[in-house]
């Protein structure tokens, strides 16, 4: 009886070895075939770069503006524009004060949340962020500033994934280069 009892102990033994041996192997595979594999893209164009993960994928494309789109309906749209002569020595609050202003009249239903300068990306752009909301989403609107060009980030997403992707919109905006 008891040598019956050992032997049961020894095969359960066996079985939960072996199957965290298994499990480690596999965890070693994993590792090894997925690890390496690149999650990001690049973008690039002749008015600036930016790298974003594979979860966005490019839905329009022009010479001076790009939007990204996500499976969960969320848009990033990037538009760069040149500073107009009288714009070449203002501050960038003048700058962001007639964005902000178009964009208040074209979307009367924008509730502004929260609006902060700040210095973005890699790069140190001086730059504003604006925070939106309308109804069941949110829009976040970033503003950057170089010598001769601004840009414009527009971050859009229902309330429910805006936090969700927003890490990934970080990702984005930190790699984001003005050429």
């Amino acid at each position: 009886m008891r040598q019956e009892r050992l032997n049961k102990k020894k095969k359960l033994l066996r079985g939960v070895s072996l199957t965290f041996l298994i499990a480690i192997l596999l965890v070693i595979l994993w590792i090894i075939f997925f690890k390496n594999r690149s999650y990001t893209r690049e973008y690039d164009n002749k008015y600036f770069s930016f790298k974003y993960d594979t979860t966005w994928k490019v839905s329009k494309e022009e010479s001076s503006s790009v939007s990204l789109a996500h499976k969960t309906d969320s848009i990033v749209d990037i538009k760069i524009n040149n500073l107009g002569s009288n714009y070449l020595n203002s501050e960038i609050e003048q700058i962001v004060s007639e964005i902000k202003f178009d964009i208040e009249k074209q979307n009367s239903n924008y509730k502004l949340l929260k609006e902060e300068k700040i210095s973005l990306t890699n790069y140190a752009y001086e730059g504003y962020k604006i925070l939106y909301e309308n109804g069941d989403s949110q829009s976040l609107i970033v503003i950057l500033r170089n010598d001769n060009y601004v840009c414009i980030i527009n971050y859009i997403s229902n309330n429910v994934y805006f936090d969700m992707l927003l890490d990934s919109f970080q990702f984005i905006l930190g790699s984001i280069k003005l050429k």
